[in-house]
């Protein structure tokens, strides 16, 4: 038994674990978390006001503005050998209906059999559809 190890009943723990590299995020004082995620939170805040107040425009100058014109005069080449309508004339403001102008969007515009305006039902949401509408509407005099 001369060179037998006592039995103490103890086990043999494991090496210690070596510090992490980076900083756990839940050891981190709440106050310093909430310092770099407030700074994030109002720069995304910030750019969903310009995600929403763009797409109109931006709709009107990738679907609209080639015939319609970017001044909805309908004064283009394309717009003028369709006769469109202009809308910037009040005249032709009040004549034309919300319903309309929505259902033009979305289904296009035929003549007969003639398509005069494609359809947007599947490029654009309602919700783009309607933003559509509103900004025909600000050509009103």
């Amino acid at each position: 038994m001369g060179g037998d190890i006592p039995d103490t009943g103890r086990e043999k723990l494991p090496p210690p674990r070596p510090p992490p590299t980076h900083p756990n995020p839940r050891s981190l004082p709440a106050m310093h978390t909430r310092t770099k995620l407030l700074p994030l939170a109002l720069a995304l805040f910030g750019l969903g006001l310009v995600a929403q107040a763009a797409p109109s425009v931006e709709n009107w100058e990738n679907h609209c503005a080639k015939c319609h014109g970017a001044d909805g005069k309908g004064a283009t080449k394309v717009g003028k050998k369709l006769k469109l309508r202009d809308y910037t004339d009040a005249a032709v403001q009040a004549k034309m209906t919300d319903e309309e102008i929505i259902k033009a969007i979305t289904d296009g515009v035929f003549e007969g059999e003639k398509e005069k305006m494609k359809a947007y039902k599947e490029e654009l949401t309602a919700a783009e559809i309607a933003e559509l509408l509103a900004y025909v509407r600000k050509f009103r005099p």
